[in-house]
């Protein structure tokens, strides 16, 4: 063991900015992670809600529809691994909170156990998982910038002589004590000012930035560049001659089974068919090494193994299905091929289409079977499971959660004047017309007006210090 003389050199950033919704959070990550000059992943929580600011940033998207650690850490490894250099989680709450994060696998762990307790299964299972994922955060070679939504309350503020409600945020969405792992924290207002709660940068420390980007990152930047690397002092002293190393053992030969050596037959035969006649673009073979690529995620078909035999069996009948449908005849002509099918861009749709109306890993499998189904009578293969897709039903627009989250304000309220028989509240007449003079409806799920839900909530809440008050 031995102390050396601390120097700070190409430092990595560590920054959360915490906020409710509409604060600005993937805004401002995206414009300080630009200000930083470096290429940017970010990883997209939020359905898609980063593309919407393609045309402001330059940054490759990963979107996540299952938020388990695991799924974090493969993106996070995939962003190194990728050559980026800032790293953008929008939002690191929803592995906590989210589909598939801690507290639904607490939920799962506890289920399974046969003590059906959280703190003796559960947490114990989902503490070094979470611990997994902070450590990964904190060792990968990038600029982190963590976005995590904050709990929001309601206070009302008086401006020219009224009363108007106005949200803030209070403690993140995430394990306590998760503000210990970041070099900068800040809070963003609803005015989008960035007020930073903690930071080891005493350029920044305590201050209030309006709407941050390219001169907050340069504080930043100058922040972290310190001193430079130590170089090591060169060695005279020849280095001894390394015993020669073992010849290494050949790895065995990897033979291909029957059906994937035909199938690599039947697509080089078509592959190469298309090529010499110039069509589907493939008279040039790069174009087909690109198709390659984004089908099977090899270069060569040499290097196809069993995992690739399902992708080269679609890909071969989709080029078959496009030879068989057009008018060129064989050898070509010089009629102009069609636009090639673009597989990714299906897949693609798929997605979407499955976003849109919200449909569950289990369903998607259902629809996915059923449609290979009838591909195998239709002779359709891929496109009958879109077909299958697009055939599901729709759902209803999803409550926004800053409606939900005022309507469990309410419901607390409620429930607790009730239970302290205040004003009458425990009568159902009385709440309906409570409901009816303020909100103007007699359900509360029917409303969805943001500002007369907050002014309820205090005003309930008003009516509840009272009853207090006498109480006491």
């Amino acid at each position: 063991m031995m102390f050396q003389k601390a120097v700070k050199y190409g430092a990595l950033l560590r920054l959360a900015l915490i906020g409710t919704s509409g604060s600005g959070k993937t805004y401002s990550a995206l414009a300080i992670a630009t200000g930083l000059g470096l290429p940017i992943a970010f990883i997209d929580t939020e359905r898609g809600s980063a593309r919407k600011y393609a045309d402001l940033f330059d940054f490759d998207v990963l979107e996540l529809e299952s938020f388990s650690v695991e799924n974090f850490i493969a993106a996070i490894n995939a962003a190194e691994r990728g050559g980026y250099k800032v790293l953008i989680i929008d939002s690191l709450s929803h592995a906590w909170s989210g589909k598939d994060g801690i507290l639904e696998f607490v939920d799962m762990e506890t289920a399974k156990s046969r003590a059906k307790n959280a703190y003796t299964s559960g947490w114990r299972a989902a503490t070094p998982l979470h611990n997994k994922l902070v450590d990964t955060i904190l060792g990968c070679k990038l600029h982190v910038i963590a976005c995590m939504r904050s709990k929001s309350e309601y206070v009302l503020e008086e401006m020219n002589g009224k009363k108007i409600p106005r949200k803030i945020g209070l403690q993140p969405v995430q394990r306590e004590g998760m503000e210990y792992e970041f070099d900068v924290m800040g809070d963003l207002d609803q005015d989008h000012n960035l007020i930073i709660s903690k930071s080891r940068c005493a350029a920044i420390d305590n201050k209030l930035f309006p709407c941050p980007g390219a001169e907050f990152a340069a504080i930043l930047n100058e922040w972290l560049g310190g001193s430079p690397a130590p170089v090591a002092a060169p060695n005279p002293t020849p280095a001894p001659v390394a015993a020669p190393a073992p010849a290494p053992t050949p790895a065995p030969e990897f033979v291909p089974s029957d059906s994937l050596a035909k199938a690599k037959a039947d697509l080089r035969k078509r592959l190469v068919s298309l090529n010499a006649q110039g069509l589907n673009g493939y008279g040039d073979w790069g174009k087909v090494r690109t198709d390659m690529i984004a089908v099977l995620g090899i270069d060569h078909l040499d290097k196809a193994r069993e995992e690739h035999l399902d992708s080269i069996l679609v890909w071969h009948d989709s080029l078959g299905r496009w030879m068989s449908s057009t008018d060129v005849p064989f050898p070509a002509s010089a009629t102009p091929a069609p636009a090639p099918f673009d597989f990714q861009a299906f897949l693609a749709e798929i997605d979407a289409e499955m976003a849109r109306r919200k449909i569950s890993d289990t369903i998607a499998e259902s629809l996915a079977a059923r449609a290979m189904d009838l591909a195998e009578k239709k002779n359709k293969i891929i496109t009958t499971v879109l077909d299958a897709v697009k055939a599901y039903p729709l759902k209803a627009p999803s409550v926004p959660d800053e409606i939900v989250n005022l309507h469990n304000e309410v419901s607390s309220r409620l429930e607790m004047l009730i239970s302290l028989g205040a004003d009458g509240f425990r009568s159902s007449a009385r709440m309906k017309n409570s409901l009816k003079n303020n909100l103007g409806v007699t359900q509360l799920k029917k409303c969805t007006d943001a500002e007369k839900l907050a002014a309820y909530v205090i005003h309930l809440q008003s009516k509840i210090d009272s009853a207090n008050k006498e109480a006491s």
